[in-house]
């Protein structure tokens, strides 16, 4: 029987049209190594490919410091726990680093679910921030004030900052967004990239199938026949 549905009967392109990559040699129009590569760090390269034109020196410094502030997460936290213990259960490289971006995708959807308020508060700076981006908790702040201070002059490029005592995050996220970065996807995009190496580099310390060094800690317990009924 000859069956047909939407895809069969409709019209569809023949190519898959490339927008940013040309040729493996270019982006954006821009030659990889004979332009970018000799004028711009990895990282403003990285802010390149995501917003489409080179930045200029001062958003370039300001975009590799957030970047760097992005790249310790420690093993505490539950993404690079779950990479650690994926090392030690045997997981192919492969698998280690797609589990790490991925939940490192998951964990910067959260947080910016959480301050979707702030991202729209930054797109005009009318009033006061969210008070999620808020904090008045002396080791978040200096959390903050080490990230704005490493930005020095160029700190100018995010004037609110400054202006409010934000956690570290929401400074973060300030600056990343001051560097042209406004959606979601390339704001996640980021994140993922400064930190997947951290995680990667903790589990790489842990041979591979070695779960006896996860300190596992379960109470005693005295094994009983059960009763007839099963009890």
């Amino acid at each position: 029987m000859d069956r047909s549905g939407p895809i069969e009967d409709g019209t569809w392109s023949e190519r898959l049209t490339a927008f940013v990559v040309d040729g493996d040699q270019r982006l954006h129009g821009y030659d990889v190594l004979g332009d970018l590569a000799r004028h711009y760090s990895f990282a403003e390269i990285v802010l390149t490919t995501l917003v489409g034109e080179p930045p200029s020196p001062p958003v370039g410094r300001v975009f590799s410091i957030a970047m760097a502030a992005l790249v310790p997460i420690g093993v505490a936290r539950g993404a690079s726990h779950a990479t650690s213990l994926a090392r030690m259960l045997g997981t192919p490289p492969r698998a280690t680093v797609a589990i790490a971006a991925g939940l490192l995708a998951e964990t910067a959807d959260e947080l910016l679910d959480r301050h979707a308020p702030l991202l729209a508060w930054l797109g005009d700076i009318v009033g006061e921030p969210p008070a999620a981006a808020i904090t008045d908790d002396p080791g978040e702040l200096a959390r903050a004030r080490a990230l704005v201070d490493a930005l020095g002059n160029d700190a100018a490029i995010c004037p609110a900052i400054s202006a409010w005592p934000f956690t570290r995050d929401a400074t973060a996220i300030a600056l990343l967004h001051a560097c042209g970065l406004r959606t979601v996807l390339g704001l996640t995009t980021a994140m993922v990239i400064a930190a997947t190496p951290a995680l990667i580099a903790e589990a790489a310390q842990h041979p591979p199938r070695s779960l006896r060094e996860y300190p596992i800690t379960l109470p005693r317990f005295r094994y009983c026949e059960g009763n007839d009924d099963g009890r």
